[in-house]
């Protein structure tokens, strides 16, 4: 439910990127491309006059896709609390399936980006986690979302914070429980210097403990990278006490699909019942 397309900052097309969950074997795809307010896009974002036309474009894909292949049009709304309205409105003019939160800005601070990693916003990562949740729980207040991108998205260059911030993340998770959202095991992180399936093992039991639902993305932003080491997100998910996951299309609980050696392919993608 993770996948970007020539639309925002990905390399395919639509048609590629549903070729690509066709050869994997998945039941379903998410495209999410960026939705990004006019003060944070550096171009990586859906032109907003273009909406519309994306929304039509993932449609028409879908119609194309394999029979056994759902097609979704979400959107992965990179957030800022001084851009609400401005988000919101997008939202509400936008017939999107589902809508991905994710946080890669704190206070303007694109702290996501390699070239941060010396300057003022990443003195303090104490502060800059702490205030990175928090912004997190404001947006799973708010109801507009239904998934948590990326969750602890500020260990992607392994840069951790010296204190215990675990109350800040207890606090987004227990907004993201109260509103009905979903956690994401995003594998992108497994090809980020911090080497690991989002979220942290901790944080995903966390989640499990509160009856938070998972769903999964590769966060692909090429066509090679649909589904991409869905096996891993499987494991760790069973380890973390999940046994279902949540299907977007229908919004029903779903049995993870079988362990290694008991249905899964030999790419290590799920064969039957994944989401992307």
């Amino acid at each position: 439910m993770h996948v970007h397309s020539l639309f925002s900052d990905g390399e395919g097309s639509l048609d590629d990127l549903v070729a690509a969950a066709a050869v994997r074997g998945l039941d379903e795809l998410g495209v999410s491309d960026h939705l990004v307010p006019r003060s944070l896009d550096d171009g990586y974002g859906v032109p907003h006059d273009r909406l519309a036309e994306y929304l039509g474009a993932v449609r028409e894909a879908g119609a194309r896709a394999p029979a056994g292949l759902r097609v979704l049009v979400g959107v992965e709304v990179d957030l800022a609390a001084d851009t609400v309205a401005e988000t919101d409105a997008l939202l509400d003019r936008s017939d999107f399936d589902y809508a991905i939160c994710s946080v890669h800005h704190v206070d303007g601070f694109p702290f996501d980006l390699e070239e941060t990693l010396a300057q003022e916003g990443w003195a303090h990562p104490d502060g800059l986690y702490r205030r990175y949740y928090e912004i997190v729980t404001w947006a799973a207040a708010s109801g507009r979302y239904d998934v948590a991108g990326h969750l602890d998205l500020p260990t992607k260059f392994g840069v951790r914070p010296a204190g215990d911030v675990s109350a800040c993340w207890a606090a987004a998770l227990d907004a993201i429980a109260a509103a009905g959202m979903a956690v994401e095991l995003n594998t992108g992180g497994l090809s980020d210097p911090v080497g690991a399936i989002y979220p942290d093992p901790e944080i995903l039991a966390a989640a499990r403990a509160r009856g938070i639902s998972i769903v999964f993305g590769s966060d692909a932003h090429r066509p090679v990278e649909v589904g991409r080491d869905f096996e891993a997100a499987v494991a760790l998910a069973r380890r973390a006490g999940y046994r279902t996951y949540l299907r977007l299309s229908d919004r029903s609980q779903v049995p993870l699909p079988a362990a290694p050696g008991r249905g899964a392919s030999s790419s290590g993608t799920p064969s039957s019942g994944a989401a992307t």
